[in-house]
């Protein structure tokens, strides 16, 4: 039987509510993205609802849920914006809109290896600011789409309904029991691939239409379309591409740098190393030692010289076993990681970059978890020099 790779559209019907772990259950938010995880417990609970409950391990074994992502089309792909991207703190988003986004990967490369390996020194403190205003930067995430050279943050609009909670014994109102629940506004479209069979993709289509997503789907929430679509458009190159243009932007930024240090007849023209980064397009579940880390390896060799991540936590609910998952801990959507390799090292890798951009890393593959991205290009394309 083929498994093939089916990008699907959601189109909300009605607010959705993605769980998160509550720190007060008063208060019920929602993530922007779509988990896997999500999919594949809407078609257990779809298969429970049929009375095929003893067939939902056998449907899943085959079938990979990727993540859902917020785009304003079906055809634009969304991406993360990294952790490394900063804006203008008054004015924060991309032109035309607001004062522009710029990445500072390059220069924290550059500036930190000068600094450290050759100690570098520099007239001036290494800050970033605003191009336009000369305020200060601050960081920026969430998803973003470009079409042609112009870039658009994608925003997830919110609604936020509250509620007073049900007495399970006397059906009626609990004193004192008022919450909140937040979820997305169906004014968003999601996109995402599923790797399955053709039988059982037919059959997650049909449950997704059916019994909808997420939380609350008693209470009118979760209520979407999903179909499949073929024109996604996407247009990355490949990592071996991606990394000599890393190199080549990362070099004219080295050069720019030594020309204003100090001692910079001390130091290298340009880098006597190869650099790339690993982004993470979903969350990434590393253990080392059978602990969570935030500290991504891709071999005993290759360590990360540099990396930029902050911690998530992941939880849910297993409708097939009808009890709460373990809540772990995991790197969190746009961060990253840069490692320093030789030239004989670098083509080495080739293989092995194409390798976990199609299977991931770390755990919870099967759902989405350990997408990654070799040298995202909004390193090298969003950076003025």
């Amino acid at each position: 039987m083929g498994v093939n790779v089916h990008w699907i559209e959601i189109i909300p019907q009605s607010p959705i509510h993605i769980g998160e772990p509550k720190p007060n259950f008063r208060f019920l938010p929602t993530k922007e993205v779509i988990p896997g995880s999500i999919l594949r417990g809407a078609l257990a609970e779809y298969l429970i609802a049929t009375g095929r409950e003893s067939k939902i391990l056998d449907v899943i074994k085959d079938v990979n849920f990727g993540f859902l992502y917020p785009t304003d089309s079906a055809s634009n792909l969304p991406l993360p914006i990294p952790k490394t991207a900063l804006t203008c703190k008054s004015n924060n988003e991309f032109k035309p809109k607001g004062h522009g986004v710029f990445d500072s990967l390059l220069a924290h490369i550059a500036y930190t290896e000068l600094k450290k390996e050759y100690n570098a020194e520099f007239p001036v403190p290494f800050t970033f600011k605003c191009l336009e205003c000369g305020d200060r930067s601050d960081r920026i995430c969430g998803f973003y789409v470009k079409e042609e050279r112009v870039y658009k943050k994608i925003e997830v609009k919110r609604v936020t309904q509250t509620k007073v909670a049900i007495n399970r014994m006397s059906k009626t109102a609990e004193k004192e029991m008022l919450y909140s629940i937040t979820a997305i506004k169906p004014s968003i479209v999601y996109i995402g691939k599923i790797t399955a069979p053709e039988d059982k993709f037919e059959l997650l289509i049909e449950a997704l239409n059916e019994v909808g997503i997420g939380a609350l789907t008693t209470r009118g929430y979760g209520k979407i379309y999903v179909n499949e679509i073929e024109d996604v458009y996407i247009d990355l190159g490949d990592a071996r591409t991606r990394s000599e243009l890393f190199n080549e932007e990362l070099k004219n930024v080295w050069e720019q740098l030594h020309s204003i240090a100090i001692n910079n007849d001390e130091l290298p023209e340009e880098p006597e190393y190869k650099y790339f980064s690993i982004d993470a397009v979903s969350p990434l579940i590393i253990k080392e030692n059978l602990i969570p880390t935030l500290r991504l390896k891709l071999n005993k060799e290759v360590d990360p010289i540099l990396y930029f991540a902050s911690p998530t936590f992941i939880g849910g609910w297993s409708t097939a076993w009808g009890l709460q998952k373990d809540t772990t801990y995991a790197t969190d959507t746009g961060s990253t990681y840069v490692f320093r390799v030789n030239d004989e090292e670098l083509t080495d890798l080739y293989d092995l970059f194409e390798q976990i951009e199609v299977k991931g890393l770390g755990e919870k593959r099967d759902v989405g978890y350990g997408e990654v991205l070799v040298c995202h290009p909004f390193h090298r394309e969003v950076f003025p020099v």
